[in-house]
This record gives C-alpha cells, structure tokens and sequence, in this order.
C-alpha cells in the first residue's frame, strides 16, 4: 500500500483512493489558478496606480480593499467552494492550497508596491508637466520650481526606487529647462539670445538650442516692431498736442532719453539687411562674412549702414561705390545717437550672426 504524507504524519492509502486524490487535485487545481488568474487580471484592470496611491486607506494593511487583501480574501472565498472527495485528497488540497496561497500573497504584495509606486511616479510626473508649464508661462519660477520638486524627490526614497528617483530628476532638469527658454523665448527674447550666447543652456542638445535662438529672434522682432509703432504713435500724438500750441512731455526729451542702445537694437532687428543675415547663414562672403558696417556722420545725424549687400537670392552684390548712399537711397540706413553707439550696435549685431558658426 502506498504511503501518503500528510501535515503532521503519515498515512496508508489503497492505489485507487490515492490516484483518485491526485487526479482531483489535479483537475480542481487547474480551475483553481485559472479563476483567481482571472480575477487577478480583472482586478488588476480596474485599478488606477494614480488613484490608489493617493488614496491614504490603502497603505492600512487591515484595509479589506487593498489590492493584496482582495486577492487573499478571493482565495479564502473560493477554496469554500472545493470539497475533496476523501481524506487523502483532503491533505493534498490542503498542502497544495497552503502552498498556492503562501506564493499568490507574495506576488500580490509584490504587485501592489509595483501599482503605488507607479502610481507615485505618475503623480510626480504629472506635477513635473505642471510645473514646466507654470514655468514657460512665468519663466521667473523657474528657480523656485527646479528647488521645489528636487526637495520633495528627496523625500521619495522610501516608496520608489533610486533609479527612478533620478529618472525624475533628469526629467525635470530637462523639461523644466526647456519650459523656461520657451516662455523667456516669448517674453524677454533678447535675454534669451544672450543666454544662449553666453553658454548658460549649453546641457540642451545643440538643434533644441539652435530651434529656441531663432525663435526668440523672430520674436524679437515682432516685438520689436509693435514698440517701435507704438513709441511712432506716441510722438505722432505729443506733436500733434505741440502743434495744438498744447503741453507736451517729449518738449524736454533729448536725444539720451530715448535713444538708448535697447531702442536702437530694435530699430536694427527691423532692417532687411541685419534680420535677413541672421535668418539666412548662407550668405556668406569668401571670407565668411554676413555682415559689415560702418557709421558716418551726414547732415548732423550719425548713420550705421552695411558695407556687405546680398540680392533676394543670397548673392553678393558687386559694383556699389557708395555703400552709405545707397543704404540712404534703399532706406534702411539706421540712425544713431552718435558713432560710439555704432560701435557698441555693430558689435552686438556681430555676435548675434556668430551663433551657430
């Protein structure tokens, strides 16, 4: 007679009981795992990792709906339903389901961490796309933001993995960089030029960099333009009020009230001549110029004007004896407060159209 080790001894079985045994745990088991495989699946389907992990109740282990407790009180529930058709199959659902149950609840535990710590890392990560947004909109939190979200990812450790942690980290260092040269982009283009020119965003990849310094340029010059309409207007107005024998507040302005360097580089970034060469990096001379200027003082005003001049299909154009005139007669020639503004214009002007060479 075969022997048959039960929990706590053992037991002498005829062939047929102990084949009956094994066939029904055989059977049952196999439907067993398949419902609670289903009900694992369905579960698992019904959960939101955002929501449960924010949800305080599920990290009360006593909690009859957390994820691990719904999967052993199905256990429990189900094994009511099997009955063992005799002793011997009795020890042998019994060793079997103790088994099962001891590995299912472990996977489930081990499951449920993976469930709140992805739900934890969604969260953060939605706090992250948050806060690049607040960022492009007000680039000035930039700072605030980055110092925010790294101290509360060092208070993480203990419910998601260091890896992931630095995952995060470099996402936000990365996101919330870019957020902040597409609102400065938008909003103080030119200190985004100057940035860029400076080296401060060299960590974003070059093409990124490059794509964000022409799009702050163009916004420059829209900007620029509606300034230079709007300051148009208004001494159209304040003359129209003098010729109206009324007061009027440009009577006192001189020419180092409001012809400073920031207005001047607006004017420039409105001519043909500057905003095409730093828009077109084809043009280019034998000796890898875009642009040359020079000041001249004409009729008491002092004039910039290029002495490199391109046709609309980016070729050189030959044979101007008189680049000054010929700025006149095209009409952008750009007028200045004196020469040492030329300069310090032809200057930055320069370093605008380096980028990128």
């Amino acid at each position: 007679m075969p022997i048959v080790p039960t929990l706590n001894t053992q037991q002498t079985v005829s062939n047929f009981e102990l084949e009956e045994a094994k066939t029904w745990v055989f059977n049952n088991s196999a439907k067993f795992e398949q419902s609670e495989l289903d009900f694992e699946r369905q579960l698992n389907s019904s959960i939101d990792p955002v929501e449960y992990a924010r949800d305080p109740r599920n990290s009360d282990r006593d909690n009859p709906d957390s994820y691990t407790n719904q999967v052993k009180n199905f256990i429990d529930t189900s094994l009511q339903e099997y009955t063992p058709p005799n002793k011997t199959a009795e020890d042998l659902w019994s060793a079997y389901t103790n088994k099962y149950k001891e590995e299912s609840l472990t996977k489930a535990i081990v499951a449920e961490s993976a469930i709140n710590m992805n739900g934890r890392k969604s969260i953060l990560t939605n706090t992250i796309n948050d806060y690049s947004k607040v960022i492009e909109e007000n680039p000035s939190s930039y700072e605030i933001k980055q110092n925010q979200t790294m101290f509360a990812l060092e208070g993480t450790k203990q419910y998601i993995s260091t890896n992931t942690k630095f995952e995060l980290e470099e996402k936000a260092t990365k996101d919330y960089r870019i957020a902040y040269m597409k609102g400065t982009a938008k909003q103080s283009p030119m200190k985004l030029m100057d940035e860029i020119l400076s080296g401060t965003h060299s960590s974003v990849p070059k093409e990124q960099e490059q794509k964000l310094y022409m799009t702050a340029f163009n916004n420059y010059v829209v900007q620029s333009r509606k300034n230079i309409k709007e300051l148009n207007d208004f001494v159209s107005n304040e003359l129209a009020k003098i010729h109206m024998g009324e007061t009027s507040s440009i009577e006192s302005l001189t020419m180092e009230d409001y012809y400073t360097d920031d207005l001047v580089m607006q004017m420039a970034a409105l001519t043909s001549w500057f905003s095409k060469n730093m828009t077109d990096k084809t043009r280019r001379t034998a000796m890898n110029e875009s642009q040359r200027t020079e000041s001249v003082m004409f009729e008491g005003t002092a004039y910039l004007y290029p002495t490199i001049r391109w046709d609309d299909n980016g070729n050189e154009i030959q044979g101007i004896t008189d680049y000054f005139f010929y700025a006149l007669k095209q009409g952008d020639a750009l007028a200045i407060k004196d020469e040492q503004q030329g300069t310090r214009i032809s200057k930055k002007m320069s370093r605008m159209l380096s980028y990128g060479d």
